[in-house]
């Protein structure tokens, strides 16, 4: 018989090891689980910032924001070269932004280059931020932009004029040619703004405003190229005042594959439209400075369709058929209308403002694309240039 002196006293440890097992596989499992939980969130994170990347154009840029500040200064150019060169047009608008601001010369290449895309906002922000990065180099970009083919592209060079002439190491001579020789009573922002530039540049009285009646301006802008032929005979010998040819679009994107039916039932497509030339017309019943424009898209329309193209006109935010043909018609367009499918508007860049065109080749390839409201002048350009390819 054993006493209580021979028997073995229990470890107390032994009675906890299967808790303290127990206890580090719930961590090792719980460790498992967290690192998987921050590695989605990592991989949503990142899937949400490309996204942003290419949605509208503000997206783009306050996304390439946050993805150039945790990135060490010197990947970011190189970052941003890239990005210039992306299929959407609204990164491509956001790299040339954020290489205007770092005003490195050895971006000079990529921002002139930019100026020859298919996507207006691109084209413009390259013609305003050149010229931080290399003044003679953004004068001449400028000087060509005011013999550009888009009105918008025009106007936003007068207005970089404002800056630039703040220079005094910039000759003035060749921007007075090119400001005289974009004085056009049809331009009337243009027309105001270089006549303002030379007015206080040169001290002579002769000005334009909003109010100033057409006869008035034309008198302003016979006294300026007066003034100028008195100028340039002065230095005929020099080569710079030559007005440089203008820049045309040469970018070429394929198209996002569409298909939508009409108001009338009929269906549209990429495929289909090969062959012919296809304005897509993003606009809205709401919008204002969409109606204007109606009126010179159905202009276009009648000019135009017997020769190969087709405008479709595309609305957002109003699915009343109704409404939309009323609109339409009062304001003379009878291109085929339909309510923009949301697949659409956002392969075309989440397209949540209007207007927007966007104008496609007989192979499918983005040739043009307009944010904001154009002229008449501004399409035909565009669509007579592909016409005749």
């Amino acid at each position: 018989m054993n006493t209580a002196s021979d028997m073995s006293t229990p470890d107390k440890g032994s009675n906890r090891r299967p808790l303290l097992f127990a206890l580090i596989g719930l961590l090792a499992v719980g460790g498992a689980l967290a690192v998987r939980w921050q590695t989605a969130q990592q991989s949503s994170k990142e899937s949400s910032l490309e996204a942003r990347l290419r949605a509208s154009s503000d997206d783009a840029v306050a996304a390439l924001g946050e993805q150039l500040s945790a990135m060490p200064p010197e990947q970011r150019v190189p970052l941003l070269i890239r990005y210039a060169d992306d299929r959407s047009s609204s990164l491509r608008y956001a790299a040339i932004d954020a290489l205007g601001d770092m005003k490195r010369p050895e971006t000079l290449g990529t921002i002139q280059r930019a100026f020859e895309d298919n996507s207006s906002l691109v084209r413009q922000r390259a013609a305003e931020v050149l010229h931080e990065v290399d003044p003679r180099a953004g004068v001449d970009l400028l000087r060509a932009a005011l013999r550009d083919e888009d009105r918008w592209v025009r106007e936003s060079a007068a207005m970089q004029f404002m800056i630039v002439l703040r220079r005094r190491d910039i000759p003035f001579e060749p921007i007075a040619a090119s400001l005289v020789a974009a004085m056009d009573p049809e331009d009337r922002v243009v027309c105001r703004t270089a006549a303002y530039l030379l007015s206080r540049r040169t001290g002579k009285p002769w000005r334009i405003r909003k109010d100033t009646p057409p006869d008035k301006v034309k008198e302003v802008i016979a006294k300026w190229r007066e003034w100028w032929q008195s100028q340039q005979k002065r230095a005929a010998s020099r080569s710079d005042l030559a007005l440089p040819e203008p820049v045309r679009p040469s970018r070429k994107d394929p198209a996002p594959d569409f298909a939508f039916r009409d108001l009338d039932g009929r269906l549209w497509s990429l495929e289909r439209q090969r062959g012919r030339l296809t304005l897509l017309h993003f606009w809205a019943t709401w919008c204002g400075v969409c109606r204007a424009e109606m009126v010179d898209l159905g202009r276009l329309d009648q000019g135009y369709r017997s020769q190969g193209l087709d405008i479709l006109g595309l609305t957002l935010a109003d699915k009343d058929p109704d409404r939309v043909r009323d609109f339409a018609s009062k304001h003379g367009a009878g291109f085929p209308l339909a309510i923009a499918p949301h697949q659409v508007t956002m392969a075309f860049g989440h397209i949540h403002e209007v207007p927007v065109s966007v104008l496609i080749d007989r192979a499918g390839m983005i040739r043009y694309r307009w944010d904001g409201e154009r002229d008449y002048a501004t399409f035909e350009k565009a669509v007579r240039r592909l016409l005749a390819e």
